[in-house]
């Protein structure tokens, strides 16, 4: 049986990566560049599956699935990319996503999962003084889910990477 101090975390992540996931759904949305929207397509994907993870955990331990609804940040930080363009927001996205990559090092469950990896990968796309169009641009190819390199076998620009291709 999980203790409350573990159901409570697993209710805080599931809110958090809900939240994630509707602000690239909203990104992907704004976002003029049809790479980028695809990234933030991508990552809001991911981030459903982490809030997948939380969901059945809770589900688990016999608990319901928390209802969902957007709080004030998220509303406020989607209305600035929609009125001031996505790049307005990303200097606060990238610290979020550092933050989760943080946060899930310590979560047994977050590790065995691959969510700290999985977030630090989503917190390197979006570096603090250089525009996110410099690394997802045609020709380019990243890794969004997994580790940043290709694994054995695997090519480096199969749809599941973005990023700076190598030859």
């Amino acid at each position: 049986m999980a203790a409350k101090s573990d159901l409570e975390r697993y209710r805080t992540n599931f809110r958090a990566e809900q939240e994630s996931a509707l602000l690239n759904q909203e990104l992907a949305k704004a976002e003029s560049d049809i790479h980028l929207a695809e990234l933030y397509r991508r990552m809001s994907e991911t981030e459903q599956r982490h809030a997948a993870v939380w969901a059945q955990h809770l589900r688990d331990a016999g608990q319901p699935e928390p209802t969902y609804a957007p709080t004030f940040r998220m509303r406020a930080l989607i209305w600035l990319a929609k009125r001031f363009g996505v790049s307005s927001v990303l200097p606060l996205i990238s610290t979020m996503e550092r933050d989760a990559g943080r946060v899930y090092e310590g979560q047994p469950e977050a590790r065995a999962a691959g969510m700290p990896a999985q977030e630090r990968s989503h917190a390197r796309l979006f570096p603090p003084y250089r525009r996110l169009s410099q690394v997802a641009s045609p020709g380019h190819c990243w890794r969004v889910s997994r580790a940043d390199t290709a694994a054995p076998g695997e090519t480096p620009c199969e749809p599941q990477y973005w990023g700076p291709a190598t030859g």
